[in-house]
């Protein structure tokens, strides 16, 4: 009886182990989050599963250029194209350098604004799926 107590016990043990260290190397694999904000939410309890200085306010173009990635996505065919205008084209601040009559995939004018601060990107996305950049704001207002 005392054996299988032992046996027991080392089992016990044994299990514990493993689970104590795939526990230890599943955090040991999280990647490094270089965003100096970050929020992991799982959508249908709305459990933050991750938080790296959630509550820092962040510049409202992020916000943007989230919402213009968004819409896009739920109002256009990603595989269709865009033909850049001269607005887009012509728009000031940090962009892609973007030239009127060029054509890009919807999906890699997204990539663009959410990987970097594409505004004439985000201009051309909100022109294809709105016809204007004031139309899209009124769809962003709306959504919001």
């Amino acid at each position: 009886m005392q054996r299988k107590a032992t046996a027991a016990f080392i089992t016990a043990i044994l299990i514990a182990c493993l689970f104590f260290s795939y526990s230890a190397n599943a955090i040991a694999e999280f990647p490094e989050i270089k965003a100096s904000s970050a929020v992991l939410m799982e959508s249908s309890r709305g459990q933050i599963l991750y938080q790296k200085e959630a509550h820092q306010r962040i510049h409202i173009s992020i916000v943007n250029k989230i919402m213009t990635a968004l819409i896009t996505i739920e109002k256009a065919q990603l595989g269709a194209n865009v033909i850049i205008s001269n607005n887009a084209a012509s728009t000031e601040g940090s962009q892609l350098n973007l030239e009127s009559g060029e054509q890009y995939a919807i999906e890699d004018l997204i990539y663009a604004i959410l990987l970097t601060p594409a505004n004439d990107a985000a201009i051309a996305l909100a022109e294809y799926v709105a016809g204007s950049v004031d139309e899209f704001v009124n769809m962003m207002n709306a959504k919001a």
